[in-house]
């Protein structure tokens, strides 16, 4: 019984990993696809106004925001000392 939950943990785990890296590849494959866009329309021009830094805001925290929430989602590690007691 302990055998057989233990299973059904682990492959839960492991379907929830793989939703989590389509979503996350789905992020950036958008991200790659509208970079072109991007360039044409917000970085051939100097000037920041208030539309192009909202736009900036909105596209870079989302990008980069979730990198922290990647690395903590797989990140591999031994567990400390103090955890095995």
């Amino acid at each position: 019984m302990v055998d057989e939950n233990a299973a059904s943990i682990h492959s839960q785990l492991i379907g929830n990993n793989y939703i989590n890296i389509a979503s996350y590849t789905l992020l950036y494959y958008d991200y790659a696809l509208t970079l072109p866009a991007e360039v044409d329309r917000f970085w051939s021009t100097r000037l920041l106004s208030w539309t192009s830094a909202f736009f900036y805001l909105n596209r870079y925290l989302s990008i980069f925001g979730h990198v922290p929430a990647i690395v903590q989602h797989f990140w591999e590690s031994e567990s400390p000392d103090w955890a095995k007691t």
